[in-house]
């Protein structure tokens, strides 16, 4: 991330998006390799996601002091180690993203797993019309994929989830 010396930020503000982008894309690098060796390239990827999506050939979009502050805190916050999810706001499970904050757990390979086993249960059984509750849900990834995937395989069922944190 570039420093936040006067004279450079000055520079940047001259430099068109692909330039901008293209110096805190290397600088950006090499201060996640310093820090987080193979994973470097995977939190790159997640970190500039926004700026990725956007189309540079078109120019409608310019990497301003806005937006050069929301990178460097959040390269600070996962420099803190907090989770990569939290930062961005989203986790990933079962093919679907889900909102994320500090007050739910991250979703995980291994609930993936549970709701695997769950399906080819149910669907094994030949079961329909069940009524199922998670309780303690968290994000909601886990009834919100069961019912999904229950309907996928014809299985109608109704699937909630509570909570007490909104």
């Amino acid at each position: 991330m570039p420093p936040k010396n006067s004279h450079l930020c000055r520079e940047m503000e001259e430099l068109n998006f692909s330039s901008k982008y293209s110096l805190i894309k290397q600088e950006l690098r090499f201060l996640l390799e310093k820090h987080f060796g193979d994973e470097a390239y995977m939190l790159e990827r997640l970190l500039l996601e926004k700026w990725d999506q956007k189309n540079i050939s078109q120019g409608d979009f310019d990497l301003g002091k806005e937006e050069i502050e929301e990178l460097r805190s959040r390269v600070n916050r996962l420099l803190e180690e907090e989770p990569i999810q939290y930062i961005l706001g989203k986790g990933h499970f079962y093919g679907r993203d889900f909102l994320v904050n500090p007050s739910v757990l991250i979703p995980r390979r291994e609930t993936e797993e549970l709701l695997v086993w769950v399906r080819n249960s149910i669907k094994k059984e030949g079961k329909t019309g069940l009524k199922i509750l998670d309780i303690g849900t968290g994000t909601g990834c886990l009834p919100i994929s069961l019912e999904l995937e229950l309907k996928e395989i014809g299985i109608e069922s109704e699937v909630s989830g509570m909570d007490i944190s909104p």
